[in-house]
């Protein structure tokens, strides 16, 4: 046999599309309408956050005007901005 000269083949895996999609903020915003327990409920329900860091969201909302919940890709972004709406929450997104 032959002694083989061959160097490996390194093949690189590609990127998730999330870690390619431009980024975009969830901000959710003060209420002065809905109980605090209500929104740091579908906080949890819908961005699935545990419910310390729901809390502290809310808490910072309430304090300061508005809170940020996450980042995301754009699409999702959206569909999570007219999930909030249909709760009567307020939430928008804001380019990173």
């Amino acid at each position: 046999m032959a002694n083989s000269t061959h160097k490996p083949v390194l093949i690189s895996t590609p990127k998730p599309i999330n870690d390619q999609l431009p980024p975009w903020k969830i901000i959710l915003h003060n209420d002065d309408v809905n109980p605090a327990e209500y929104v740091v409920r579908k906080v949890q329900e819908i961005t699935k956050l545990d419910e310390e860091v729901a809390v502290q969201k809310v808490i910072e909302a309430d304090k300061t005007g508005m809170a940020l919940l996450l980042i995301t890709h754009k699409e999702k972004a959206e569909f999570l901005v007219e999930v909030f709406e249909s709760c009567k929450i307020t939430v928008t997104m804001e380019k990173v």
